[in-house]
């Protein structure tokens, strides 16, 4: 808050006071194993400045990689996010990135589960592979993850997969209801200009 300003005068000081106070806490559940406290011990350290901490970026990777390898998709995906592109100290890995967004989606985590679709249509880090993108999108569909309801539409009007009419229910009814408010919204005759104020 005091780092913006939020609902108090903006204060650098006053903010890296509190974030420091926050780290030793969160420190102390950290230590004792506690995987919300590791993740967000790194989430603190991820968004400090290197003036803030020492050793910031190795520290805080250091803690995802602990609360991640207990379970929490919010750590798991956080790793994949850096392993990417090859940030905060890690090298560019899209082998490690991939596993992380795999492991979060077999856990259930519904965006992951959408982007791990992503790539198995693209066939960006895997094998290009229609069927598995579906089955990852309609995972995630299921859990109303809206973009994997999307993708499910694309790839269901473009032909690419099963029929509409094969579709499990929870997904025939947004592909067909979107798709209706789409044709209505094409087909609603524009209306004409107001007429001119009475002078």
């Amino acid at each position: 808050m005091y780092a913006v300003g939020w609902g108090v005068p903006e204060d650098d000081v006053e903010s890296l006071r509190w974030a420091r106070l926050a780290y030793e806490w969160f420190r102390r559940a950290a230590d004792q194993g506690d995987a919300e406290a590791q993740y967000q011990l790194g989430e603190l350290l991820f968004r400090s400045t290197d003036s803030d901490f020492e050793d910031r970026e190795v520290e805080e990777v250091m803690w995802y990689r602990r609360a991640a390898e207990q379970g929490p998709t919010e750590a798991q995906f956080q790793l994949s996010f850096l392993y990417g592109p090859g940030s905060h100290g890690l090298p560019e890995d899209d082998t490690q990135a991939l596993a992380w967004k795999r492991r979060a989606a077999e856990q259930g985590d519904s965006f992951q589960q959408y982007a791990l679709g992503v790539r198995y249509e693209d066939g960006r880090g895997v094998s290009q592979d229609d069927a598995e993108a579906v089955r990852w999108y309609r995972l995630a569909a299921a859990q109303g993850e809206w973009m994997a309801q999307q993708a499910l539409q694309e790839m269901y009007a473009e032909r690419r997969v099963v029929p509409l009419d094969e579709l499990e229910p929870v997904l025939r009814e947004f592909v067909v209801s979107e798709s209706d408010r789409r044709a209505r919204q094409t087909l609603e005759p524009i209306p004409p200009p107001p007429p001119p104020p009475r002078q």
